[in-house]
């Protein structure tokens, strides 16, 4: 659904809401609507399920660790749109009528850390495709602005057949502590999306310098819409 994806914006706004946060091992899964999500996640299945039910997210027995792992799958729907398959701490928000979305806020997180790191598969659709995963350190500064403190992006093209470590190191543009974490997984392309890129991921992690690492579900912490 490449014209609802290039919509996505990224917004912070007063609104704080207490919420449980997501597991980093996507092993739990809830029932929303007529199928599964990773419990505290958001997934692009609430746009590509209002076209035949077409889910892009997935639960999978195929992990790296324990029983499940997330399976995200970039598919065409009607109209020549094509929807990535994604998980995001962010909130999701699409409407049908209008065929627009937007991607804003994250989890509460007052942390700088080092990096991001999980495990992941990854078949591109075509050649040239990649997929994304990005972690957004954001400040919030009134009305609906956010700054961005810092950032961490893997890409990978290549075809990943079994599952593989990855690391991100997190770029810092400010001096600030940020308050908010947006976390969003994609299969492919954020502008390019291309049918059949999938990708596998499994227990994510964010990595402070000490070398402790803060798995989301450790943080008591609030969401910032």
């Amino acid at each position: 659904m490449k014209k609802i994806i290039t919509l996505l914006t990224i917004l912070i706004s007063a609104n704080v809401i207490a919420q449980t946060l997501p597991n980093n091992d996507l092993e739990n899964w809830v029932t929303e609507d007529s199928y599964e999500i990773p419990q505290g996640w958001e997934t692009s299945n609430e746009a590509s399920s209002q076209w035949n039910s077409t889910l892009t997210c997935e639960k999978t027995t195929d992990a790296y660790s324990g029983n499940y792992a997330a399976k995200l799958t970039t598919k065409n729907l009607l109209f020549s749109f094509t929807s990535p398959g994604f998980i995001t701490t962010g909130r999701f928000e699409f409407n049908a009528l209008t065929q627009t979305a937007e991607l804003y806020g994250g989890n509460y997180f007052p942390h700088r850390p080092e990096k991001i790191t999980g495990h992941f598969k990854y078949s591109p659709g075509q050649s040239g495709d990649n997929c994304v995963v990005g972690a957004f350190l954001l400040k919030y500064t009134g009305g609906s602005i956010s700054d961005t403190v810092g950032m961490a992006e893997f890409y990978e093209t290549n075809t990943i057949d079994t599952y593989t470590y990855f690391e991100a190191d997190f770029q810092y543009f400010t001096q600030d502590t940020p308050d908010s974490l947006q976390l969003t997984v994609l299969s492919t392309d954020f502008d390019n999306p291309v049918d059949q890129s999938v990708m596998y991921v499994d227990d994510l992690s964010i990595q402070m310098p000490t070398g402790h690492k803060i798995n989301l579900m450790d943080e008591n912490n609030i969401s910032i819409y």
